[in-house]
């Protein structure tokens, strides 16, 4: 089985927190992580397992990569994808001892590999390669994963440290930004700052993708709100609230319909899978109030409406 690179297919070069010190808008669980790791580091033992969830985007790479160092212990990463059958597991976790494995997406391991693998966190066994159990090496696990709700309730329940990342606030995607400029060479007016800010709907890789895009209209490097406004209308992406062209299709699919639909009508009248809409666009529809959800459907609210209504009006 490969070991997958930890590194996001942004800019490699743009700064990503090394310790848990650097980590901006996420104080609640650095506090906690910080806690559980300075206790472990006194007693000389390993810190529990952990869960990480919360949207893509948001550092939970960054963040066990950062654990792993704090612990000054080697980290080995894997795709949840990547385990489809027991053995898999089984043969990761005899050679884990000593180490960090951070296993991203896990709600994408197979069951019978998540099996072994709730089983080993329970009783510390592994089966051998006879299918013998046998005592395992101590060893962290930090799981990450976008969608919690597919991972049994008794796997979940082994992690007692277990995080749910927030969203950033536009200040800290302003401070990022302000980081990412000159390592890409840029100026970006403060203007431009904050429009990049407003519209990355809370998720630091977004930012730093809508400036690296903006900078491809830039005149000598110069973010301006000219530049940004460029990027802006040729991705299709509103001012105010970071809306694209798929969100704004949902939006008036919606409105189309009479203002409510199952998810599967939805999907089907703009021609998008159900579960991109629920994992990737409802939620920040329905943070922005533009959405709300009953036993009928997704619903389009009255500022929704408003929303749908300027645009168009813009369009027009």
């Amino acid at each position: 089985m490969n070991v997958v690179t930890t590194q996001h297919q942004q800019d490699r070069s743009l700064p990503r927190p090394q310790t848990l010190d650097e980590f901006i808008n996420q104080r609640h669980t650095v506090e906690a992580l910080r806690a559980a790791i300075s206790k472990a580091n006194q007693r000389g033992i390993m810190i529990d397992h952990v869960l990480l969830t919360g949207p893509p985007g948001l550092g939970k790479t960054t963040l066990a990569e950062a654990i792993a160092r704090e612990l000054g212990l080697p980290i080995v990463s894997y795709l949840g994808s990547q385990f489809t059958s027991p053995a898999q597991v089984s043969a990761v976790l005899r050679y884990g001892q000593g180490k960090v494995i951070f296993i991203d997406e896990v709600h994408a391991v197979s069951y019978k590999a998540l099996e072994v693998l709730y089983r080993t966190l329970e009783d510390g066994m592994v089966p051998n390669l006879d299918g013998r159990l046998e005592k395992c090496g101590a060893f962290i696990l930090i799981a990450a994963t976008t969608d919690p709700q597919r991972l049994p309730n008794p796997f979940r329940q082994r992690f007692s440290l277990s995080f749910h990342l927030d969203y950033y606030s536009e200040a800290s995607l302003a401070t990022i930004v302000n980081q990412s400029a000159p390592i890409m060479g840029l100026t970006v007016a403060s203007e431009s700052i904050e429009t990049i800010a407003r519209i990355a709907r809370g998720v630091p890789r977004l930012a730093n993708h809508f400036l690296k895009r903006s900078a491809d209209f830039a005149v000598d490097n110069a973010i301006t709100p000219p530049v940004v406004q460029k990027f802006l209308t040729t991705y299709g992406i509103d001012s105010s609230y970071g809306l694209d062209r798929l969100d704004t299709g949902l939006l008036t699919a919606l409105k189309r319909l009479g203002g409510t639909a199952s998810i599967d009508v939805l999907a089907s009248t703009i021609g998008e899978n159900p579960k991109v809409i629920s994992i990737d666009r409802e939620p920040y529809l329905l943070r922005l109030g533009l959405v709300s959800r009953s036993s009928r459907g997704r619903i389009l609210t009255p500022k929704g409406e408003q929303v749908i209504y300027q645009l168009e009006k813009e369009a027009s």
